[in-house]
């Protein structure tokens, strides 16, 4: 079988731009979209250049700005295109002589026809490491804000499962008080029992004695 002619080796789509004499140039990298992953992957060491693809494509303004458009909306999606016979495609996924596991774009053409094609690599500009590090900053943050705020979430679940439980076992303890001593007052010691059940729970479905501190705290 025939290996696939696949132009690029990085694997990401940094970004896209549009130039005379009906020109796209593609630039791929390393560094993912964090505003659209979930996970982030280890770019300590990346690259610091960007390996160009520039194609030279046999449409008129509005095709090629209309492509252009389609593509940019990909910029941070791992990304790779395909060379054969004069033609493109443009396939999703990580780079694999395995075609079987190449994704498609819905909204891509198939086989698009161009007239030439060549690759280079461009270095990195000072504004280029700006940007990706404002990416990463702002992607930072909004992870920080989410699980702060499934924190403060759990932490109320926390508070209001064991009020839940110290309100029960302090009904039992008042019950037991009037039988035995026909009283009402708590002792330091009779209060720490209480809170002593109420932690131990056999049936607490949740983990609570790592937060228990927010509720005396405030």
């Amino acid at each position: 079988m025939k290996k696939p002619n696949i132009l690029n080796n990085l694997n990401i789509l940094q970004k896209v731009t549009i130039e005379e004499n009906n020109t796209i140039l593609f630039f791929f990298g390393d560094t993912p979209n964090w505003n659209k992953k979930e996970v982030i992957k280890d770019v300590v060491n990346s690259d610091d250049f960007y390996e160009v693809i520039e194609i030279n494509f046999n449409f008129d303004y509005k095709d090629l700005t209309r492509l252009y458009w389609k593509i940019h909306r990909y910029i941070g999606e791992e990304f790779f295109i395909e060379f054969d016979n004069g033609k493109i495609n443009i396939w999703e996924g990580e780079i694999s002589d395995n075609e079987e596991c190449w994704g498609t774009f819905d909204d891509l053409e198939d086989e698009i026809l161009i007239i030439n094609y060549k690759k280079y690599n461009v270095q990195k500009s000072s504004q280029d490491w700006k940007n990706d590090y404002e990416n990463l900053r702002k992607r930072y943050y909004s992870l920080y804000k989410k699980k702060k705020i499934q924190l403060d979430d759990f932490r109320e679940k926390i508070k209001s499962e064991l009020k839940e439980k110290i309100e029960k076992h302090l009904e039992q303890k008042i019950k037991q008080k009037r039988n035995y001593i026909n009283s009402d007052n708590f002792t330091e010691e009779d209060v720490n029992q209480v809170i002593s059940l109420a932690l131990n729970d056999l049936h607490n479905g949740v983990r609570i004695d790592l937060f228990t501190e927010f509720l005396y705290n405030e």
